[in-house]
């Protein structure tokens, strides 16, 4: 339950900055003073799994954040919830002597009280096949062309393309349309 899980974290900042304008959205986002995210999620669901991950920024770094974020495309189509461009703002900017381990430990306990859990915050290697075993497969599949591209959704990319050739002295334009499923156009 996603809305569930961004009122775990919204309280839990809460109770750890309470002067601090923070909500979820109903696009799954979580805004502070109204307008600036700190917060994005991205789901995929399926019938025998469902994926979910959330991120909060605490200190990213502004100028990398800006070169990797990046609005849909014009011209692709597919069933995906479109980007929209927002600004976007560290949990630091605002609360400059936040820690992000008081952090980590404000949202096991928000869990905690949640889910009626007794959990402990424990920093762990995700890639250590000891503690996780399968982790290594797990991670290969998700790298490999038939997740990346194989498992991407149907979507359809329409674009017009102006076409010259200098040397006839001639001018043209196309309409071209893609459609790719299974990674397969």
């Amino acid at each position: 339950d996603r809305q569930r899980n961004l009122k775990v974290v919204t309280e839990a900042l809460r109770g750890l900055q309470p002067d601090l304008d923070i909500r979820a959205t109903e696009r799954f986002d979580i805004l502070m003073n109204g307008c600036f995210k700190i917060s994005g999620t991205a789901s995929r669901l399926s019938r025998k799994s469902s994926y979910h991950h959330c991120t909060l920024l605490h200190s990213a770094d502004p100028v990398a954040l800006s070169t990797l974020l990046r609005p849909s495309s014009p011209g692709i189509h597919s069933n995906a919830t479109p980007s929209i461009s927002s600004p976007v703002t560290n949990l630091t900017d605002h609360a400059p002597s936040l820690q992000w381990e008081e952090l980590l430990e404000a949202l096991v306990q928000q869990y905690n009280k949640e889910f009626g859990l007794s959990a402990t915050s424990i920093l762990i290697d995700p890639s250590d096949e000891s503690l996780f075993p399968g982790v290594g497969r797990m991670a290969a599949e998700l790298c490999s062309w038939e997740w990346t591209f194989g498992k991407t959704p149907k979507f359809s990319i329409e674009t017009q393309l102006e076409l010259t050739d200098k040397h006839l002295d001639l001018c043209c334009s196309a309409h071209l349309l893609m459609e790719v499923k299974n990674g397969l156009v």
